[in-house]
């Protein structure tokens, strides 16, 4: 699966709510706070391929690294969609 795939997955399976909360969070240093969800939900700690295919991508395969970068991903493209 491509990375923007699961991205994509990531943000069609967030709540208005968490989208919300994403969008206005002003600082990127905060969406720590949401980077657990995005990591249980896809269920990063349990799919070794898909690890692999962020190692091959953005050179890390550890499921927290990965989960920041997809909310961080997701962050951006609500940024982006606000102006």
């Amino acid at each position: 699966m491509k990375i923007k795939n699961i991205i994509q997955n990531a943000l069609d399976n967030l709540t208005s709510e968490e989208l919300h909360e994403i969008r206005i969070t002003e600082n990127k240093k905060e969406l720590i706070w949401f980077h657990n969800n995005i990591r249980n939900d896809i269920g990063l700690w349990h799919n070794e391929d898909m690890c692999k295919e962020f190692e091959k991508e953005i050179g890390t395969d550890h499921p927290d690294d990965i989960s920041m970068y997809i909310i961080e991903e997701i962050w951006d493209k609500l940024q982006t969609e606000m102006v």
